[in-house]
């Protein structure tokens, strides 16, 4: 009956490679929007909006009205999920980032419009992830393997789609307290390192302060040796002429000629008496 149907539909599409996990798509870590396939007065819904909004109260969810058991439901699936399809494409206000596909729990018979294969075969078609949550658990139908996630339960539907504010705010803490250890850190690093080159400036300043003050008394010294009263005070003395000049030769003045010569501390008036060539 329905198992061999069943064990039948699944070996020809899982050959067919419909069930390729490579074929698998991420679910979006942030879903702006998401779109419900469901019937809307069932447990299902019920089940997935109260735990979607207790994890991200943000979320906005978008039910599309359907069919999920009878002669009926399988067109009414593959209509949905074109349907979503088609937001998505829309964008904007519009736009959803990922489907779930479900319902409660039923008998074999209830359920087996999510074994149909044109449901298999619009799954994998769609454009966007897709979440099949047939309220079964243990068992597993032809759409939750055609899907891109598979959750036991309406319920962990959600769970799986919608994040979890509470672990994000944590973690959100965590990186903010360990960006403030490292921005702590960084600037600990520079303000060790500004006193390194303040300390290195300082020394560099001084050294060359010493350099300057050294390099100055040297000159000073040599300024100093030059220096003709320097050179007076250590015994020397300027002789000029009758005209002025300094003399610095003999043959420029003659016997009975006044010179005058500059000491170390003061001068005095003299008259040539003896001339010696040398």
């Amino acid at each position: 009956g329905l198992f061999l149907a069943f064990q039948q539909l699944k070996a020809r599409l899982e050959a067919e490679g419909l069930f390729d996990p490579a074929l698998k798509r991420s679910l979006p870590r942030f879903p702006k929007r998401i779109a419900v396939a469901t019937s809307p007065t069932g447990a299902a819904i019920r089940d997935i909006i109260t735990v979607a909004r207790r994890r991200w109260p943000a979320v906005d969810i978008v039910i599309i009205p359907t069919l999920v058991q009878g002669d009926g439901a399988p067109a009414s699936i593959v209509s949905s999920i074109e349907q979503a399809n088609a937001l998505a494409e829309a964008g904007g206000d519009d736009g959803v980032d990922v489907l779930i596909v479900g319902r409660g729990g039923g008998s074999a018979e209830e359920l087996w419009a999510f074994n149909d294969e044109t449901v298999a075969r619009a799954i994998r078609s769609s454009r966007i992830p897709v979440v099949s949550a047939v309220g079964h658990e243990t068992d597993f139908t032809i759409a939750d393997f055609a899907a891109d996630v598979r959750a036991a339960t309406p319920s962990a539907a959600a769970e799986l789609v919608v994040p979890d504010i509470v672990v994000y705010l944590r973690q959100v803490e965590v990186a903010r307290a360990r960006l403030a250890r490292s921005v702590r850190r960084l600037i600990d690093q520079r303000r060790q390192r500004v006193d390194e080159l303040r300390r290195w400036l300082v020394q560099k300043t001084q050294m060359k302060l010493r350099a300057s003050r050294e390099r100055v008394q040297r000159v000073a010294g040599v300024l100093s040796a030059l220096d003709p009263q320097a050179v007076l005070g250590r015994g020397y003395a300027i002789c000029r002429g009758p005209d002025g000049a300094i003399l610095k030769d003999s043959q420029s003045v003659r016997t009975g000629d006044a010179v005058s010569v500059r000491l170390g501390r003061g001068a005095i008036g003299c008259e040539v008496r003896e001339v010696v060539h040398g």
